[in-house]
């Protein structure tokens, strides 16, 4: 039987329509993480983001899961788990609580009501609770600051965004976690997660849109105020950028992901219009020489037609300043190169690639924007332990994150 060597560490998993990525990490002392390993495989048995497979899906957390515990030497026993898709919704709330007829403190207790009111207001039998994040407190009238506890008034109030997902959808997912061999100690809305790992303070306040481009669908999430206003989900990814490469072509999935990587937006203005590029072809057809413009120009129609999508959501929504942190991509398809110009012209705003940040230990993760959704998970997984006081260095909760904890019993 295998002995395994590190402890005090927690894990993440991300299972998208392309790929199941298992991460293990430990606090590296300075607000940060440092990933001890990894355990990324094809994925099989999902499909727009939802199992379609629960044994299939199984087999390939599984299999992350072995592979992240062989290179970190460390038991990976519970996750903290992604979540998105069509099954996955948004909601503005506001939930309002009467403290008594005289001006009295605000304690935990008030918001718990809070968050109860949202539930029985909000939850139908067949959708789970994923989150409840607070947007504004207003006491008495008056707009306060994002943690309301110990301030007096006679009543308050919370906008918040709900979130919420089929219970189907959820079921679906945790048994196949279940089947792999561990438990889920919390799912979290995967845009929620990238925006933990790319974005910085000032784009979260000043406002700025986050594109999350994976393999099934591309997360748009919204922040203003230091708060998520929005998520919507587009059922568009990069895999139907490789199946456009690979049924025009005629080449099979996995020469048609490398070109999609390897040549990405290439148009005739930008270079050569004699560069060529050989693909495989399907079976026993020989190898084929292309004109890279024409991998430019299907690899373009597609990617388009998601980012007038992604504009048409943003038109769509009222904001109340500017998004003046502009855009930040991330996900697989992100790392196409053309990409960035061609997202900054259709969305009309700034536009950068976002990578994870403050993450140590795997060199290959730092250039991986693909691995974002994932280091957000880990760094989810991360608050959860040090709340737990379970690990070496940890103090007992606050009453803010006690707060949290309890708002997960109830939801």
């Amino acid at each position: 039987m295998r002995r395994f060597r590190v402890h005090n560490t927690f894990a993440a998993l991300d299972v998208g329509t392309s790929k199941v990525a298992c991460f293990v990490g430990r606090c590296d002392g300075r607000d940060g993480i440092e990933v001890l390993g990894m355990g990324v495989v094809p994925s099989e048995g999902m499909r727009s983001g939802a199992v379609s497979s629960v044994g299939v899906a199984a087999e390939c957390i599984r299999a992350s899961i072995a592979e992240a515990e062989a290179s970190s030497n460390a038991r990976v026993r519970s996750v903290v788990a992604g979540i998105a898709g069509g099954e996955v919704k948004s909601r503005p709330f506001q939930s309002e609580l009467a403290l008594g007829e005289r001006s009295r403190e605000i304690v935990p207790r008030d918001i718990i009501r809070l968050r109860e009111k949202i539930r029985a207001s909000t939850i139908s039998g067949d959708e789970v609770l994923l989150h409840i994040e607070p947007q504004e407190y207003v006491i008495d009238g008056r707009t306060v600051s994002a943690n309301p506890l110990g301030m007096w008034g006679i009543r308050i109030e919370l906008n918040s965004l709900v979130v919420t997902a089929s219970l189907a959808w959820v079921n679906n997912l945790r048994r196949s976690i279940q089947l792999a061999g561990v438990a889920t100690t919390d799912l979290v809305l995967e845009p929620l997660a990238s925006a933990d790992a790319v974005f910085d303070d000032d784009e979260r306040m000043l406002g700025a849109a986050l594109i999350d481009m994976g393999g099934g669908t591309s997360d748009v999430a919204l922040f203003q105020r230091g708060a998520i206003r929005s998520s919507v989900v587009i059922s568009l990814g990069g895999e139907l950028v490789t199946r456009d490469l690979a049924m025009v072509l005629r080449a099979p999935m996995s020469a048609a992901e490398d070109l999609k990587v390897r040549v990405g937006l290439v148009h005739t203005a930008l270079g050569d219009e004699e560069e060529t590029v050989e693909v495989a072809g399907i079976g026993e057809t020989p190898t084929r020489t292309i004109p890279v413009s024409l991998v430019g120009e299907i690899i373009r129609a597609r990617i388009e037609e998601i980012l007038e999508q992604v504009a048409a959501v943003l038109d769509a929504k009222t904001f109340r300043e500017p998004l003046a942190g502009g855009i930040v991509l991330t996900g697989g398809a992100s790392k196409m190169k053309g990409l960035l110009p061609l997202a900054q012209r259709i969305l009309r705003m700034p536009t950068r690639c976002g990578y994870p940040r403050r993450v140590t230990g795997v060199p290959e993760l730092l250039g991986s924007p693909e691995h974002a959704t994932g280091m957000g998970l880990l760094r989810r997984a991360s608050t959860l332990y040090q709340n737990s006081g379970s690990g070496a260095g940890s103090s007992v909760p606050n009453v803010w994150h006690w707060l949290k904890e309890r708002w997960k019993e109830l939801g």
